[in-house]
């Protein structure tokens, strides 16, 4: 089993992230973004390994897969059929990171974008995976241990999917990835999960923490400012020594392949 993280110090770093339509890449050198850009064609993969072939390390991800948490000891070895039963459909190449930081010994297993998912191991072979989404929720868990709130709610935003979570006392106690984000897909899952587990949202003590696309976590902070008093968008995590992509949040959630 794998572990979420890589060495964000490295120089000459290529991290990839494929979210079943495109394959989006950032290259860091010393924790700096020098170049990005993202390609639309499977094709097209090939000539872009050859061009970073000097690499000194080179991270594939998932972006917003479908993911399940289940404690590691239940989970080794087993990994395609708890996600296939979790969501209902058999998942191709899903893979098991282990987490030391959301409690005991838990493993997030993540799935889903195809069949295109094992064509970056041939364009990439030497290359390691990380889990975005299991960085990412470590990132929000350390967050909300040092927050001053009980409840804190938190969402990634990309431009066609977005993962949740929620922390209670400091515990993670939900989590979802979405691509229901027309209108207030993205905040009714937020709430209707609090609803069910009996959390009153007029509580002063929850925060909701917003990050990603900035249009779409604009447009969530407006939403979520109708239910709750703490709301923040937080600004993009990467040190930018070039022009920001627009929009610069699809390549944000790869920064969490290096928490």
């Amino acid at each position: 089993m794998e572990t979420g993280g890589i060495n964000q110090s490295t120089k000459a770093n290529l991290i990839l992230g494929w979210d079943g339509v495109v394959l989006r890449w950032i290259c860091t050198n010393d924790g700096r973004v020098e170049e990005f850009g993202q390609v639309d064609d499977v094709a097209e993969w090939t000539a872009l390994a050859d061009r970073f072939k000097q690499a000194e390390q080179v991270t594939l991800t998932r972006l917003f897969p479908e993911v399940t948490l289940m404690p590691a000891a239940v989970a080794e070895g087993i990994e395609e059929a708890i996600l296939t039963l979790h969501h209902g459909v058999r998942s191709e190449g899903c893979r098991g990171f282990l987490s030391q930081r959301l409690g005991e010994e838990l493993s997030l297993i993540e799935g889903g974008h195809g069949r295109e998912v094992e064509l970056l191991n041939t364009s990439w072979p030497k290359a390691r995976w990380a889990s975005v989404a299991l960085g990412w929720l470590e990132a929000q868990s350390q967050l909300a241990s040092t927050g001053e709130n009980a409840v804190t709610v938190s969402v990634l935003a990309g431009t066609n999917r977005a993962m949740m979570c929620r922390f209670d006392a400091g515990s993670l106690s939900w989590c979802t990835v979405t691509d229901d984000m027309e209108g207030s897909g993205v905040l009714y899952h937020c709430v209707n999960a609090m609803v069910r587990d009996g959390i009153k949202i007029e509580s002063s003590d929850v925060q909701i923490k917003l990050g990603g696309v900035e249009s779409m976590t604009l447009e969530l902070k407006q939403q979520f400012n109708r239910f709750f008093e703490s709301v923040e968008a937080e600004p993009t995590p990467w040190n930018w020594i070039v022009s920001q992509p627009e929009p610069a949040g699809d390549w944000d959630a790869l920064f969490f392949a290096n928490h």
